[in-house]
């Protein structure tokens, strides 16, 4: 979203992706949620933890990065609110 040319411009592409890739995503994140613990090295279970986190915590600083464009501009915000929205439900299923 970032390296788009504007704000509105990143946050409808970030959308359009999630949208088009919502069900590859759902499935990966299933089975992320299957794997047992003596399925995966120490290594392996650190290195997807922190990967899970990373995405997590910079989807939700979206909205601390943009806050004065949401301020600003209804449509933006409501665009970015969903896409966070969206992002959390899809993580938390």
């Amino acid at each position: 979203m970032k390296s788009a040319p504007n704000p509105m411009a990143g946050v409808e592409a970030a959308q359009a992706y999630l949208d088009q890739n919502r069900e590859s995503l759902r499935g990966k994140m299933q089975g992320v949620k299957t794997v047992r613990g003596f399925q995966l090295s120490a290594e392996a279970k650190k290195t997807l933890e922190t990967s899970m986190l990373n995405g997590a915590s910079a989807v939700a600083g979206l909205q601390m990065d943009y806050v004065t464009q949401m301020a600003m501009n209804d449509a933006f915000r409501s665009k970015l609110e969903k896409l966070v929205t969206d992002y959390r439900n899809l993580v938390s299923e």
